[in-house]
């Protein structure tokens, strides 16, 4: 005989397991139910009790729990894909594809606990990634399980019970005073000589501007003035560029051709970049001058 408050509580007859049922609330007319099982009689009221609760919070629970996996890829696609741009939707999909899928993507969503995102911290530690990388990895895990909750996907967001990697000190690289003098004069060597060479010109632009090099990319003869007008970014997307507006991201049409030369191309349309201004390319170009390679700044950097 059930107690009262107990619910639709049964012992199966096959295997002895206990089962209890829970009402959901309808979808597309059609009656939903989920069903919960448990060894023990105490253990189903255990579940059946928080279930309940869970169902009283958020109004719904899912009637069957898909993986980790599943729903990264659901995200990726029909969440995170209406708020970031393409080329941050981009790096998205890779963290997740190449860090956390493969650790974590067959994990039931309800199964997922704190050990498991410590497994993921140490995988990321063992590769050797910066702790940068690894910090932006948690937050993106951690941001994708909140909307899991907030859609009654999961219970909790286990990533927020762990701590994030901590940020190790970072040394960043930069020329020197001296070592940046050098590549200036070898600009100003290039575009002296018959033989033209518009990577010196655009770490030229670089070095005097400490803009980003998607600004870089995207000038056009039309904003380059007294001042520079860095309202436009030249963006990846599916192995293409775009030009796209900084504040909006509003896309224009493609540019494909295109090539540096701020001093010997007559001005009127784009800034023209050479095929080596793909986002991969420019991070050696001081080499050839003399000077030790060092790397493009993702960061606007201006200093007086």
């Amino acid at each position: 005989m059930r107690n009262k408050g107990e619910g639709s509580i049964y012992r199966r007859a096959q295997d002895g397991m206990w089962c209890a049922t829970v009402e959901l609330p309808p979808l597309d007319g059609k009656r939903r139910r989920k069903t919960l099982v448990a060894k023990t009689k105490a253990d189903i009221l255990g579940k059946l009790a928080r279930t309940k609760t869970e169902l009283e919070r958020s109004g719904d629970i899912p009637t069957a729990s898909q993986t980790l996996e599943t729903w990264l890829t659901y995200w990726l696609d029909k969440v995170a894909a209406k708020r970031v741009r393409p080329s941050t939707l981009y790096t998205y999909r890779r963290q997740l594809e190449v860090q956390v899928i493969p650790v974590l993507g067959k994990t039931r969503l309800d199964k997922l606990t704190s050990a498991h995102i410590r497994r993921l911290h140490d995988h990321m530690a063992d590769q050797g990634l910066s702790s940068t990388y690894a910090l932006t990895t948690h937050r993106l895990l951690s941001k994708a399980l909140t909307d899991a909750v907030r859609e009654g996907r999961v219970g909790r967001n286990v990533a927020t019970l762990v701590d994030a990697p901590k940020l190790g000190q970072s040394d960043g690289e930069a020329l020197t005073v001296d070592e940046a003098i050098t590549v200036l004069d070898y600009a100003r060597a290039s575009l002296e000589s018959d033989a033209y060479d518009p990577g010196p010109v655009l770490w030229a632009t670089y070095l005097l501007t400490g803009i980003r090099r998607s600004e870089l990319l995207a000038l056009e003869w039309d904003r380059v003035s007294d001042v520079i007008d860095l309202s436009w970014q030249l963006q990846q997307r599916h192995e293409r560029h775009h030009r796209t507006t900084t504040p909006d991201g509003e896309a224009v049409p493609d540019t494909s051709e295109v090539e540096i030369g701020l001093a010997h191309h007559p001005p009127g349309g784009p800034v023209e970049v050479d095929p080596r201004g793909a986002p991969e390319a420019f991070t050696v170009e001081p080499v050839r001058s003399g000077v030790r390679a060092c790397g493009w700044s993702t960061d606007r950097t201006v200093t007086s």
